[in-house]
């Protein structure tokens, strides 16, 4: 191990992050009200044991074209960029003088000499007031941050730093400390740098609370992409003490190949350079493990698979253990070799103990465990399975209410709704104030992760928790990252928090693997036919507003909402609106940006009480609804393929917004239902031919088969159904073709029959198929994924064929 040799550097070890504070404010570069012209030397700090000069190995000279961004003015929303010219550098490049004009940040009442911060580099400033902090967005950068000291910027260090050179066939390496130490934030990072009266010098005060975004959550594994021709570095803000050493894991794409490992315990402090040198003599190939040998530590525990979800609720002390699938699916989330509690909270402001709600969690065999203390405590938890990589591959909620969840359609749905939103831990009351813990978690439209409820019954915090707290991203985050981080919240004013939009994530016809609801239920779908879903629903029986219990109830009985806002897209993270607002998700997105949800606003100077649409990026609540048996009627239902669709009345139906399917069935035939209702009719679906493609995972392994473009594996893929036509002459096309390519052979459903109707209601088309031109169907339910080439979005559901 080389010596550690210390040099004048800063940066931050994280994914590029940014927080913006508020919505209507621009933080653009500003001119003050009042312009006073400023002159102020930069300099870095260098004590005389710090004071080196590193070659490429660390800044400490300024160069022309930095960039400086200084901020002040009133509440700190001032900012304006420097960029060095050659006339601003001394000569040893150690000072440069800048001049800009603003209001200063005036604090003395706080005690607080500094009244101008500054920043470098510029671009790695996030949006939002600073006031006397320093933030920077979380990325693998040379970062420094300075408050004025008598006409002078003195620039602090805020990091230490790795430094390596290595070969190799890989791109991207990940770094971790071998005792799991913190070696970056994954939310803005932020450091005080400030002059307080009576002191000589200021101070530098590391990983401060981000201005509104909660603490920085920490990360144990840094990631970054891999220079094999030059120097790389790995910034680790604050330092860092690895008292087991740390590993280099490089990957060739998203396999990892090889592996730099040292168990020497080293200490990095800030302005400090561990410099390695070429390491590519340390390498060493990795070998995957395909199992882990680790035995649960938690004995004794109940198998609670039957309940498998995204969320199991907890009503008794004990331990517990379910197997590690995605959702209620019967797809594993992977291969587990680690276990963590991600949060615990209460649903309030109390101050909650780690494994207070949680006890303890580990895993066996791909199997989750989990227990509660002895004494039940109501609260709610997300626990996560990682993989050998100690990344996480899917997460769970647990869900311990304080009162039994009770179901009842309240006159307001033809499906039973729970009494109360996912999350809570009571139900609110008609004529009682509601308490902060009937609210509820939040969720972005189509994950499965929730996010901690509101603190109080006013303001905007967070719940108080243990673990990892939520954090707000600069941009949007991917599927898989979200996956990966859920405490990880997505950002795009009034849009959506995924780059590339993905409207199969909730479904109203169907439970998908994202589903947030307990086993059983689902999140309500929308369907305008139902009184929950009016456009107004002031008319529905038991209708009641009263604000100052923060409740609305409807219905008979009546169903009581609590006006709990929501989890605003614009600002940083944190609630809006309590007691004047409430949003609840449907299943149903309205498109690329936005989904439907029941947006009420009864605190509103005009209240409005309807369905509407809004950004999936914000966070809302949930009421899941209750799921029937999926499965077809227990006497096999014969259909006779002539356009006439009355005798497909009782026979179950699974919808996904303007969209119907229905399946049936007898001892000769299996029979299949399409309704495309007028809502979408004139949509592309009417611009040329289209097809319906159905699907079959006969055996329960969805690892298996054959696929159709993205879709896929199926043990079995079933016809193209073409239909096409215009807006002005749609036409059912009624000679169907089968699957070519993608159907196994010898199934060739030369045999299908079909016919196709158009009316005021649509456009419906129903079908058969011999079962002796199919496989062997079993008699226990399947599971069967229906999806179209034009606009029809794809639809999974189960039934006995």
């Amino acid at each position: 191990m080389k010596n550690i040799i210390k040099i004048s550097v800063l940066a931050l070890a994280a994914t590029a992050l940014m927080v913006s504070c508020t919505r209507e404010t621009n933080f653009e570069e500003q001119q003050p009200t009042e312009k006073v012209l400023r002159t102020f030397t930069c300099t870095f700090a260098q004590p005389a044991d710090t004071k080196i000069s590193v070659s490429d190995e660390g800044k400490t000279q300024w160069k022309v074209g930095d960039e400086i961004m200084i901020h002040g003015g009133t509440d700190g929303k001032l900012r304006q960029k420097v960029t060095l010219t050659a006339d601003d550098i001394s000569a040893d490049g150690k000072t440069a003088t800048i001049t800009f004009e603003m209001e200063p940040y005036d604090r003395t009442d706080a005690n607080v000499v500094s009244k101008f911060y500054a920043q470098y580099p510029a671009s790695l400033v996030p949006e939002g007031s600073m006031y006397y902090e320093c933030r920077f967005t979380a990325t693998n950068d040379f970062l420094m941050a300075a408050c004025d000291v008598e006409d002078t910027f003195v620039f602090y260090n805020l990091c230490g730093v790795i430094s390596y050179k290595v070969d190799g066939e890989f791109d991207k390496v990940a770094f971790v400390g071998n005792n799991e130490e913190t070696v970056g934030y994954s939310s803005v990072y932020q450091v005080r740098v400030r002059l307080d009266a009576g002191e000589d010098a200021p101070s530098v005060n590391y990983n401060k609370p981000g201005n509104g975004s909660g603490n920085p959550v920490p990360m144990k594994a840094f990631e970054a992409d891999v220079d094999l021709d030059g120097t790389n570095y790995i910034f680790l803000p604050a330092g860092a003490n690895f008292t087991g050493g740390f590993t280099f894991k490089f990957y060739d794409g998203d396999e990892l190949v090889q592996i730099a490992k040292t168990s020497t315990p080293v200490e990095i402090k800030p302005g400090q350079i561990l410099a390695l040198g070429d390491i590519s003599d340390k390498l060493e190939e990795y070998v995957a493990p395909t199992t882990s040998d680790h035995k649960s530590e938690i004995t004794g525990a109940t198998d609670i698979s039957a309940q498998q979800a995204n969320c199991f609720v907890i009503t008794a002390p004990g331990a517990y253990k379910f197997p590690a699938l995605k959702g209620s699916s019967q797809e594993a989330a992977g291969n587990v070799f680690g276990a963590e509690i991600v949060w615990e909270s209460c649903n309030n402001a109390e101050e909650v103990a780690a494994n207070s709600v949680i006890a303890a969690v580990d895993f066996e065999d791909n199997w989750m465990y989990f227990k509660t203390p002895e004494t039940l405590k109501a609260g709610n938890a997300v626990i996560a399975a990682k993989n050998s990589d100690d990344k996480i591959i899917w997460s769970w909620h647990i869900w311990i209410p304080s009162t039994a969840i009770e179901t009842a359609t309240f006159g307001l749905f033809d499906h039973e709704l729970m009494d109360r939103n996912l999350g809570a831990l009571v139900a609110a009351k008609a004529g009682e104030a509601a308490p902060v813990e009937s609210f509820g978690l939040t969720y972005q439209w189509g994950r499965k992760d929730p996010f901690v409820s509101a603190a109080a019954t006013s303001g905007s915090s967070n719940a108080a928790l243990a673990g990892t707290a939520p954090a707000l991203a600069a941009a949007t985050i991917s599927l898989a990252e979200s996956i990966a981080n859920p405490t990880l919240l997505g950002h795009t004013n009034n849009g959506d928090w995924l780059p590339a939009p993905d409207n199969t994530l909730w479904q109203d016809g169907t439970k998908t693997i994202y589903d947030p609801c307990p086993a059983g239920y689902k999140v309500v779908a929308r369907d305008k036919n139902q009184p929950l879903m009016g456009s107004d629903i002031t008319a529905v029986t038991g209708w009641n507003v009263d604000l100052a219990n923060l409740v609305i109830s409807v219905g008979d009985p009546a169903a009581t909402f609590p006006i709990a806002g929501y989890r605003d897209d614009y600002e940083v993270a944190n609630y809006a609106k309590i007691g004047t607002r409430v949003a609840y998700w449907s299943s149903y997105a309205s498109g690329d940006a936005k989904a439907y949800h029941l947006n009420w606003r009864p605190g509103d100077s005009t209240p409005s009480y309807g369905l509407g649409e809004t950004a999936k990026a914000r966070g809302a609540y949930v009421r899941c609804m209750k799921l029937e048996e999926a499965s077809t009627p227990d006497t096999p239902v014969s259909i006779t393929i002539d356009g006439d669709m009355s005798d497909w009345a009782n026979v179950k139906a699974v919808t996904n917004g303007s969209h119907t399917f229905k399946f049936a069935s007898d001892e000769t035939n299996l029979y299949f239902y399409s309704l495309r209702s007028t809502e979408g009719r004139y949509s592309a679906i009417w611009g040329g031919e289209g097809y319906i493609y159905l699907a079959f995972d006969l055996d329960g392994d969805a690892t298996n088969g054959v696929s159709l473009n993205s879709n896929g594996p199926y043990d079995f893929i079933g016809f193209f159904l073409p239909y096409g036509g215009s807006a002005e002459a749609p036409a059912i096309i009624e000679q169907a073709g089968n699957g070519g390519e993608s159907q196994p052979t010898p199934y060739t459903l030369a045999n299908i029959v079909c016919k196709g109707v158009v009316n005021e209601s649509g456009a419906a088309i129903e079908y058969s198929v011999p079962r002796a031109d199919l496989p062997t169907i079993p008699t226990t339910a399947i599971t069967i994924t229906t999806w179209g080439n034009k606009d029809l979005s794809k639809v999974t559901t189960s039934a006995t064929l």
